[in-house]
């Protein structure tokens, strides 16, 4: 199948959980939309946890922006460097929990990811590695303290960026105190006062 039908599905799947949520990802649906027969899916993506995680490692714009945010960081003072990745990972984990959601609640689903995550395939882990990267190459700089964990620091900013995005989710961006960009900035602040030189 062309690369423009499997480009069209990952859209239409995005499309999908944007406009009418996670509970209408179908195959049938995400066919319908891209104008494609549902077997272009199959053929695709395997299985509906295939298109989950592609989705998920590919089709979102707020993964790209992540993915920028972390190639554009080693330009940056630590500080500003640092609250552009929280506030890209707060927008990473607002899209991508519902789609995660889907995934979870079908253990059939979530032995078929695994499997291709150890297969090779990009998951998950993909947004703290990339924070670890920088963080680790900016100890190398010399701008970090080379007592901190690269990794432990990285699950630091990533779970606290998804826990906001989680509590924004489900209980509404009007009980938080702050606004994501607030959020994004207290977040980077408290991971750089463990890691400051």
């Amino acid at each position: 199948m062309a690369p423009a039908t499997r480009e069209r599905i990952l859209a239409a799947a995005v499309r999908v959980l944007q406009q009418r949520g996670a509970a209408h990802l179908t195959t049938r649906e995400v066919a319908r939309v891209a104008g494609c027969a549902e077997g272009s899916i199959f053929k695709n993506f395997r299985d509906k946890a295939g298109l989950l995680g592609a989705v998920l490692c590919e089709g979102l714009p707020e993964l790209e922006a992540l993915r920028r945010s972390a190639a554009e960081a080693p330009t940056r003072p630590v500080r500003e460097a640092l609250v552009a990745l929280a506030r890209a990972a707060i927008d990473f984990y607002a899209a991508s929990l519902p789609i995660t959601a889907v995934l979870l609640t079908d253990p059939t689903l979530v032995a078929r990811h695994r499997e291709a995550i150890r297969a090779g395939a990009p998951g998950p882990q993909q947004a703290h590695l990339e924070v670890a990267e920088y963080l680790r190459a900016e100890q190398e700089r010399g701008r970090l303290s080379p007592a901190a964990d690269p990794r432990a620091t990285a699950l630091l900013l990533c779970g606290a960026a998804q826990h906001r995005a989680l509590l924004e989710l489900v209980a509404g961006p009007s009980v938080l105190p702050d606004d994501r960009d607030a959020a994004a900035t207290a977040i980077a602040d408290t991971v750089l006062s463990g890691l400051a030189r």
